[in-house]
Formats: C-alpha cells, structure tokens, sequence
C-alpha cells in the first residue's frame, strides 16, 4: 500500500513509487514488457551496485525492487518483503569476473577475460 493510502494493484500504479533499481542486470524493462505496461518513460529511482543493496533498500520501505525469487523466499514467508505481483519475467544470466587490482591488463588475465567472454555469449545466444 502506498503512503497516501492507494493500494498497488496493476503495474501502472508503480508510477506513485520509487522504482529501485541495479547497475548491473537492472530488468524493469524486461518486467514492464512481460506486463504489457507503458512505463518504461516513467521509470525513476536510485541504482545500486549490488541485489543485496537493492533489498536492504527495500526492506526499509525505500521503494519497490525486481528480485530472485529463490533469494527472497525467507524475507516474503516473513513478512519483511510483500511480493505484489504474480508476474516473472524469463531468468536473466548474469557473470561476474575479479582479478587483483592492476592486474587486468595481464596477458594471461585478458586472454582467459576474452575467452571466457566469448564463451558466455555463445552459451546466452543458444539460450534465446
């Protein structure tokens, strides 16, 4: 329930809302889609670096988040997170590659980067 006391019933009602969003993998578009809704220009709030962020943010009333399911089950069982919509939207691959600082110009280091981003998206195109 929004602060003015309106409940959140269709996707259009999110437009009351601050959207909170991620730098990575941010799929409100993808969800706005799957809804057949018109938001997409109308999509606004802060980006946050991690999804774990993006649920703290959430947890203390900050606006409304995408999430995993399977990272949120314990948090909806709970109370402490409220799922509003029955919508998914289809699972999004999303890799992740570290190294030491200053070492990622290495040729050792970008040669596995390049391969291993290739391989990536040959696997990502297979799956569309």
């Amino acid at each position: 329930m929004l602060a003015n006391g309106s409940a959140i019933e269709k996707p259009e009602d999110l437009a009351h809302v601050t959207l909170l969003r991620e730098i990575v993998g941010d799929d409100w578009d993808t969800w706005f889609t799957c809804a057949d809704s018109k938001m997409l220009e109308t999509m606004r709030g802060p980006r946050f670096v991690h999804c774990e962020l993006t649920m703290r943010a959430a947890e203390e009333g900050h606006g409304v988040a995408l999430a995993y399911s399977a990272l949120t089950n314990d948090e909806i069982t709970n109370g402490t997170l409220v799922k509003l919509f029955d919508l998914e939207t289809p699972p999004k691959v999303i890799y992740s590659l570290t190294c030491r600082e200053g070492a990622t110009n290495r040729p050792s280091i970008a040669a596995f980067r390049n391969w291993i981003v290739a391989k990536a998206a040959n696997v990502t195109s297979n799956h569309h």
